[in-house]
């Protein structure tokens, strides 16, 4: 069963951050099949979806109750309480070398300097699980990263980030049920 982990930091300081793009997209993949998240081991919450009309099979969502640089705690219970393997892992964030509006799905690989994707290579041992990366683009100077991933969308951004939101879930649904190459050949530089 695959396990779709949308990266974000807990708390309502931080919910319509650049960081927390993960969540929202975990989010409204809650929302729409109607489900409600469950509190597991105290570091992550999930979801079980199950599509009604049998497209898909049924897949796990879930976000992390850990802070962004502790996501590898989160994923590695997540995995753990459901006996899944890493390449069972889909993992949705925020990246800052993509352009907003830009959207990239990737096999595996190092983390790119995302504290998140960097504590689950970590927990995990190994880098060989799915990434969907959302475009939240880049700050003027390097020493502002902190502030800007923290920092809300600007209103301008919101109507291109709620699109990147229902592409990012057209790229799960797409890679559960078709698998990579399609996803990878449908979805990227969205």
């Amino acid at each position: 069963m695959y396990i779709v982990l949308g990266l974000g930091n807990p708390g309502v300081e931080y919910k319509n951050t650049r960081h927390n793009v993960g969540y929202r997209v975990v989010e409204r993949i809650a929302s729409e099949n109607r489900v409600k998240f469950k509190i597991s081991r105290g570091t992550f919450q999930y979801a079980v979806v199950k599509d009604k009309f049998g497209k898909t099979p049924p897949f796990i969502i879930a976000k992390p109750l850990t802070f962004m640089n502790l996501s590898g705690i989160a994923a590695k219970d997540l995995l753990e309480e459901f006996s899944e393997s890493v390449t069972s892992l889909i993992v949705v964030h925020d990246d800052i070398d993509l352009d907003i509006g830009t959207l990239k799905i990737r096999k595996d690989g190092w983390s790119g300097g995302h504290k998140g994707i960097e504590s689950i290579i970590n927990a995990l041992g190994n880098g060989d699980f799915i990434r969907i990366k959302i475009g939240i683009g880049r700050p003027e100077t390097k020493d502002d990263v902190i502030d800007y991933v923290l920092s809300p969308f600007k209103k301008s951004e919101e109507t291109i980030i709620d699109n990147m939101v229902i592409e990012a879930i057209e790229t799960v649904y797409d890679f559960i049920n078709q698998g990579f190459e399609y996803a990878a050949n449908r979805h990227n530089g969205c």
